[in-house]
This record gives structure tokens, sequence and C-alpha cells, in this order.
């Protein structure tokens, strides 16, 4: 009776200890400039999209950046998942703002492939844009020659991109409409 309860209570101090651990991670969030975005458990993991914003002399945002971080070893993961975008606007005059002409898709690294980061992190990306800019906005790209390369990593980088609504020509990608109806239910397949 009593290593019944020494093995439930260690049991418990272990995930405690696990719990107190990720909330330290949350933490986190409270001492720097980003913003939490959306929050997704896959497999007991908790994956974090969030973004920090660059602003311009007139107060515009200019650069968006997105990462995805992860409870699993997060301070590694820092580096290698993110998704950099730059807003270009119609201004004739320095001192007067234009209205918006176009988000340019600067970077976008997922490392480790295949873990679902690339679609989370693009989904929550456009949602969020949807919100701030409206759902009529264009978006280009520049795809990498580096992915040319490997054509597992191609075909990864191409059904990512079309998987939400992303046109391809050449070595570019486009978007005038940011498909709400395919981001709402990439979402609702993890909050069932």
């Amino acid at each position: 009776m009593i290593s019944t309860y020494d093995r439930q209570l260690r049991t418990l101090k272990r995930e405690n200890k696990a719990l107190k651990k990720q909330l330290a991670y949350f933490e986190e969030f409270n001492q720097n400039n980003r913003q939490l975005l959306y929050c997704q458990t896959v497999k007991g993991i908790y994956m974090l999209a969030s973004v920090s914003y660059s602003l311009d002399h007139l107060k515009r945002i200019n650069r968006l950046e997105f990462k995805v971080n992860d409870t699993f070893k997060h301070r590694r993961k820092d580096r290698l998942n993110f998704l950099n975008v730059e807003a270009y606007y119609h201004d004739k005059d320095r001192d007067k703002s234009g209205t918006l002409n176009y988000l340019l898709i600067r970077d976008f690294l997922m490392v480790p492939p295949n873990k679902g980061y690339g679609s989370f992190l693009l989904r929550e990306a456009l949602f969020h844009i949807s919100q701030l800019f409206g759902e009529k906005v264009r978006i280009i790209g520049k795809l990498s020659h580096v992915d040319e390369r490997d054509p597992e990593n191609h075909a990864r980088r191409d059904y990512v991109y079309q998987k939400f609504g992303f046109e391809r020509r050449d070595h570019r990608i486009q978007m005038t409409t940011i498909p709400l109806e395919i981001l709402t239910k990439e979402r609702e397949k993890y909050n069932k």
C-alpha cells in the first residue's frame, strides 16, 4: 500500500515539474515584444505561433516575423522555424501614408521537415494577416533555388503553398485573396 502511494506521489511530482517547466516557457512571452497568436496541441506537445512587428516612420507595419515554437526543446527550434513578411505601400510622398500595395514573403524556413510546423505557421500567419490587412491582400514571394535541388523538398514546399491557395508561376508564388474557409477547415482538424 505504501509503495503504491509512493509511486503515485512520484508520478504527480514528475507531472508537476513538467507543468512548471511549460508554464515558465509560456511566461517568456511576457518579457518580449512577441504576441502569441495561437496554441495547438499535437500528441501532448504545445505548438505556439507568435508574431513580432517592425514599424516604419509613419507607424505602419513594414515587417512581420512569425515564429512557431513548441514546448519540447523550444530554444533550439526558435532559430529554425520562422516566416518573415515585408509590407510595401503605395507612397507617392515620403511623409504621407498610402494604401498597402503587397506583402512579400522574404524567408520561410522550417526544420525539421514533415512535422506540421510549416502548415501550422503558414495557416496562422495568413489568418493574422487577414485580420490586419483584410481578406483581399496581394501576397507574393520568390522560391528558393536551394529547394529546387532536392525533389522531395521541392514537392513538400509546393504542397504547403498550394494547400493554402498560393499559385505558383516559375520561381514565384502569389495570392490575391486569403482563403479563410481553407484556414478554418485546417484549424478544425486539430480542434476536435
